[in-house]
Order: structure tokens, then sequence, then C-alpha cells
């Protein structure tokens, strides 16, 4: 489950299991564990991995549900780990390895797109759209962060049932500037974007 580009695109990482993440290299088709829950101090063995992805430099990002709400966590390039939120998901490392991004209960319709930089523990607001559709979810940079793609939905949460549209958002612009991508009243989730340049 959750299949993810690698930051250089060798590797695709996915979820096994409840609790273990894999990579599978692309070129010799070889599949590895990248982190297992219970192999160490940090969670138990009956912890359960949501959307883990690799970032630069072998840092690492997850959701982890171990008995209680979610908990977004990241592993830095040092191999420390470092509670992002509680209660939030789909938290994901910028390309640039400087902050993280994840989805966080607030703003208009539920959700928000927060940005945390691990190093000095500050989070803020990224994004929180106006109008019709502000449920904010599947936030995916580009890799020279100047864009951020996105789905949001009128209101529902369903991930494979509701009404979620695309968006692409250059970052630090005012949030009217999102520009929506689909117009269709199925579903429209887990966008992903890869630029020429």
């Amino acid at each position: 489950m959750s299949p993810a580009w690698s930051p250089d695109g060798s590797e695709i990482t996915f979820q096994r299991e409840p609790g273990m993440m894999m990579a599978v290299d692309l070129q010799t088709r070889e599949e590895g564990i990248v982190y297992q829950s219970g192999q160490d101090s940090f969670m138990s063995v009956r912890a359960e991995l949501q959307t883990p992805e690799i970032g630069p430099d072998g840092r690492l990002s997850f959701t982890y549900r171990d008995g209680g709400v979610p908990t977004n966590v990241v592993r830095d390039e040092n191999g420390k780990f470092i509670e992002v939120y509680r209660d939030a998901c789909q938290v994901l490392w910028a390309p640039s390895g400087d902050y993280v991004t994840y989805v966080q209960k607030g703003g208009r319709q539920v959700n928000r797109i927060i940005r945390f930089d691990p190093a000095s523990g500050e989070s803020s607001l990224l994004l929180d759209l106006p109008g019709e559709f502000s449920h904010e979810y599947f936030p995916r940079l580009s890799a020279n962060e100047k864009y951020l793609m996105f789905a949001a939905s009128d209101g529902g949460q369903e991930h494979d049932l509701a009404n979620y549209e695309l968006f692409l958002w250059p970052l630090g612009a005012a949030p009217e500037a999102a520009a929506r991508l689909t117009f269709n009243k199925t579903n429209d989730s887990w966008p992903d974007i890869w630029l020429i340049e």
C-alpha cells in the first residue's frame, strides 16, 4: 500500500503489513525493509505505519497508530525520530529536507496543510483554501519546491468516495491563487507533480 517515489527516482517505497516500510530498487527489482515497527525503542511491534515515505539523505516520514490517535513523525538524517504532531496525517519531507508538510485538523472545512521545521520545532499554516473546496488532503511538493499539488473536497472526508478535486498552488502565493485542475464529481485524489526544467 501507499507507494511513493524516492527523491532520486531510483526506488519506490511502500507499506507491507501494518508495520513494515519497504523499498524496491527499480533497476535490480530487489526489495528491502527500510523500517519496521518494534525493531527499536521508538514504537512497539503493534504500531501500524501509514503513508510511509523516504526523504532526502535517508530521512523518513510516516504516520503511525499504536492504540491511540494517529501521530506524525519524521526521522532525520542522523536517525533521530521527531514527533511532528498528534492527531494528524500525511507527513512528507520537502525535497530540500529543510521542512515537512502535513495535514492537520482545523481550518475552514476541518483540514489544512501545515509546514513544520524539525530543527526548530516551529510550525506554521501553509495553506487553507477559501471557497467551496477547503478540505485539503494529499499534498505533494514539486522537486524545486515552487508548487504544491494537492486535492481538496467540499467537506467530505472519505478518501475513495468524497468529491476531491485537484489543485495546483504556487508556494507563497495567496490561497486564492490555487488553480483548480479537475471538474469531475467522481473522486480525484493522490496527485503528484513532475516538472521538466
